[in-house]
């Protein structure tokens, strides 16, 4: 392992395979904006940089959505049709109609053969180092979407989701104190999204495993409407960068 770190993005990739393309009732318009709307554009590329691992997932989450809880009854968003295999859209409508053998057998073939590799990488950082930092990486829409709980507006550039049992609080106060870039760019904590990504062999029972969940505005770097990378995105890049050397460098991202 390169470093104790790990960046995790499991939200970034757009691809469904063919097979479960034929699966989905919409259009490919309905699904090109069901894409649009539901990536975590770009944050492979916000977040490639420095002697860091990093865990991406190569399906699109409308495949299945590795951050959701396996079990539906332990998952808040599986009344939105959004547990581990989504069943709806972000409008409500029908993504696609499975019977319970169907999602265990794509539970088996995604799912549990990503939490394979991220829980073997966690292992690896804990043998090499004693510790192990994920950085969970997102980005959000710049307003809320049908399906998300917290409708609040206006939206912060920057959410920080924590979790009390692996996030200290000196990585969240040097999160925080870095990503308040002025007035206008409050960072705001577990707002709109809360907690953070820790593979279920560490879940609240290893203290070694530390998490943090960044989540950026895509309104800062990207156009929503197209897609489109702005102007700035290289400027917003440097940001980020810097971000994680300060919080990774400054004190050591275990510290209390």
């Amino acid at each position: 392992m390169k470093s104790p770190v790990i960046i995790h993005i499991p939200h970034c990739s757009t691809y469904i395979p063919a097979e479960e393309r034929s699966k989905l009732p919409l259009s490919d318009t309905e699904l090109e904006h069901e894409i649009l709307v539901m990536t975590d554009w770009y944050i492979d590329d916000l977040f490639d940089f420095g002697d860091f691992n990093r865990h991406i997932n190569q399906y699109s989450r409308l495949v299945f959505d590795p951050e959701r809880f396996r079990d539906d009854k332990d998952e808040v968003m599986a009344s939105k049709g959004m547990g581990a295999i989504y069943t709806k859209t972000s409008t409500g409508k029908v993504l696609r109609e499975i019977s319970m053998k169907e999602r265990e057998k794509m539970l088996n073939q995604y799912y549990d053969s990503y939490h394979e590799v991220i829980t073997q990488m966690v292992e690896n950082c804990l043998e090499q180092y004693g510790q192990c930092v994920i950085l969970d990486a997102h980005s959000f829409s710049s307003k809320p979407l049908p399906h998300e709980i917290d409708q609040t507006e206006p939206r912060p550039p920057i959410c920080i989701g924590t979790d009390t049992f692996h996030t200290q609080a000196g990585i969240f106060r040097l999160a925080y104190e870095y990503l308040f870039w002025g007035e206008d760019e409050l960072a705001e904590r577990n707002t709109p999204y809360a907690g953070t990504f820790v593979p279920m062999k560490f879940y609240h029972s290893d203290p070694r495993v530390k998490s943090l969940m960044v989540e950026i505005n895509r309104s800062r770097y990207m156009d929503e409407q197209n897609g489109k990378k702005l102007a700035s995105f290289d400027e917003f890049k440097g940001k980020i960068i810097r971000f994680v050397q300060y919080i990774t460098e400054k004190r050591g991202p275990a510290q209390s």
